[in-house]
């Protein structure tokens, strides 16, 4: 796995879960992320106080989604808060090959023990795996990977994917969403600890 895909930029926001929903409104209005920056940006939009944290978040929010197709953009848009979030946990794992891993070999390997809660050592053994493997993830101090820790929980429950204890939710895959992820063969449909709709 090339390194210079184990980024960690997904420290700079959570979810992004109304960010996103904006964002992907304005793009369906205007067809254009550059008019949707200026708009963004022009009149603060996302209703944060400074203008450099503004960018941040606009551009952590932007190149997520524009991992997306726009049938998932749409849903994003005008789906329910379930399939919103479903997509957001997908467009995660499209950008950031360390939420992706962590999902497909944490969930799985749980679900097959029928152990339903994450914690903090199934991270840091997932982290120390990896470390094995990207030379990169070494590098990281202990205060960095406390935040990537940190972040990545909270993700999975405003994602809907575990609940405030950290147990696994088995989710129901919209149709919608499975359409979506199934006709992308880069990401499998285990990116959610799902027995249900597969």
């Amino acid at each position: 796995m090339p390194e210079t895909r184990f980024s960690f930029g997904f420290t700079a926001g959570a979810l992004l879960y109304r960010d996103s929903v904006l964002l992907s409104k304005l793009y369906l209005e205007t067809k254009s992320w550059d008019m949707v920056r200026e708009m963004v940006l022009a009149d603060n939009l996302l209703q944060i106080r400074t203008v450099s944290a503004q960018k941040r978040i606009y551009s952590e929010t932007c190149t997520r989604l524009k991992t997306l197709s726009e049938p998932a953009i749409e849903l994003i848009a005008n789906g329910n808060r379930d399939e919103q979030c479903q997509l957001l946990w997908y467009a995660l794992c499209k950008k950031y090959d360390f939420i992706r891993d962590f999902a497909l070999e944490v969930f799985s390997d749980k679900i097959n023990r029928r152990d339903y809660i994450i914690t903090i050592a199934d991270f840091n053994i997932f982290f120390s795996r990896k470390a094995e493997l990207v030379e990169k993830l070494n590098s990281i101090s202990v205060i960095s990977r406390k935040k990537l820790q940190t972040n990545l929980f909270k993700m999975m429950q405003s994602a809907g994917i575990v609940d405030s204890n950290q147990h696994l939710k088995l989710l129901m895959i919209s149709p919608q969403v499975k359409r979506i992820i199934t006709a992308d063969a880069s990401i499998p449909l285990s990116i959610y600890p799902s027995i249900i709709g597969f």
